[in-house]
Order: structure tokens, then C-alpha cells, then sequence
């Protein structure tokens, strides 16, 4: 989806894709591009079925269209979020990531229906100009505060003193719930330990309806 976003963005741009001198059409005629390939076999029995088709590990980086043209970019959910609550002033271009599937159940405010959204694909809502604008966070800092514009505390040694948390004050188990949309959707939980306490373990107990 993003390779699809990335070719028709630039080649729909006027200076990246200029008419031509010998026929007066533009040099890629995108009305007429296509993209490839759907596979007769039925997803998600391939690529999941590895023991009857033996390419099922090209998948995850193949072009196969099977599973992927039923799923939403982020940005068109949040997008529609946004539309269907009123807001009509925002901008998504800078949000990436793939949606399978999510439900709003509940009648409930457009910022409680983005809050799981914006928790698992790590992204934020920042107020520009009247403007609400996404953005994923990238973990690069953005600024440099050094020791002289620090206010200096006389009794401390350093103006920045690292702690480290005490080990029972640690979290030593994370449980993750999930539902695998490759694996006919059934519920799972993956759970990580730390290694002193107690070895590793992955729970994937059954669906629980039918």
C-alpha cells in the first residue's frame, strides 16, 4: 500500500511526470497503470497453508493483492473519524500504517475512538494554525537542551542526574491481546518476562466463538 501510495503520489504530479513532445500525453499515462497480482487462491488458507503451497513465506514481502485491498490506510481512518465527528480542518498526510479492521461499538466522542489508535500505532494530535494535525512519532529528538539553559539546583553536583528504577518498582510481566487476522481471527495474548524472574512464554489459547 505504501509502494502504491509512494508511485501514484509522484507520478501524479505534473513535474514528475511531463507531457510529451511526440504525442502530447503526459510520459506515464496513470489511468492506465495497474497493479499486480491476485492470486485464485483463497486467503488466508494461502498463505497460511505452507504445507500445500510452498511459497507462503513470499507473502509477507510478495505482491500478492489477497489480504491487503479489504484493509485501510491510518490515515483514511482517522480520517473518517474526523469527517464523520465534524471536524473538518485536519491533516493526515504524515500518518502511516495499515489498518485490518476496527469497530466503534459505542456512541462515544471522536477522541475516545482515536485513543487505541493513536496508543498502538504510536502517533499524536498537535494543533497548528486551526489545523489538527497527525503525525506518527519517529523517536528522533527534535531538540538539544544543553547544561547552560538548565536552571542549576547549588546542591546537587550535576544540573542532570539519571536514576535508575528499583527492580521491584519494574513491571516483570507485559500481556498483549491481540486478534490474528491471518489466522481466521482468533484471539491470542502474547506475554513477555524478565529473563531473572521467569522464562518467556507465548499464550495463544483458542477462539472463543465459533
Amino acid at each position: 500500500m505504501q509502494y502504491l501510495r509512494a508511485m501514484i503520489g509522484f507520478y501524479g504530479e505534473a513535474t514528475n511526470n511531463p507531457l510529451s513532445i511526440e504525442y502530447g500525453g503526459r510520459m506515464i499515462d496513470m489511468s492506465r497503470a495497474h497493479v499486480w497480482a491476485w492470486d485464485a487462491r483463497p486467503y488466508p488458507f494461502f498463505p497460511a497453508t505452507k504445507a500445500l503451497w510452498s511459497d507462503g513465506d513470499n507473502y509477507a514481502r510478495g505482491h500478492w493483492l489477497n489480504g491487503r485491498v479489504s484493509a485501510r490506510t491510518l490515515a483514511d481512518v482517522v480520517a473518517d473519524i474526523c469527517a464523520r465527528s465534524g471536524v473538518t480542518r485536519f491533516d493526515v498526510s504524515r500518518l502511516y500504517g495499515l489498518v485490518r479492521g476496527y469497530v466503534v461499538n459505542d456512541v462515544t466522542t471522536a477522541r475516545a475512538a482515536l485513543q487505541p489508535l493513536m496508543l498502538t500505532y504510536g502517533f499524536d494530535a498537535i494543533e497548528r494554525n486551526g489545523m489538527l494535525v497527525f503525525e506518527n512519532r519517529d523517536g528522533k529528538a527534535d531538540h538539544v537542551v544543553t547544561d547552560a539553559e538548565l536552571a542549576l539546583d547549588p546542591s546537587r553536583a550535576a544540573p542532570v542526574t539519571l536514576m535508575r528504577a528499583a527492580s521491584a518498582e519494574v513491571s516483570g510481566r507485559v500481556q498483549i491481546g491481540y486478534v490474528d487476522a491471518e489466522a481466521d481471527y482468533e484471539a491470542g495474548v502474547s506475554e513477555a518476562v524478565q529473563p531473572e524472574k521467569e522464562p518467556m512464554a507465548l499464550l495463544v489459547p483458542k477462539c472463543p466463538w465459533p
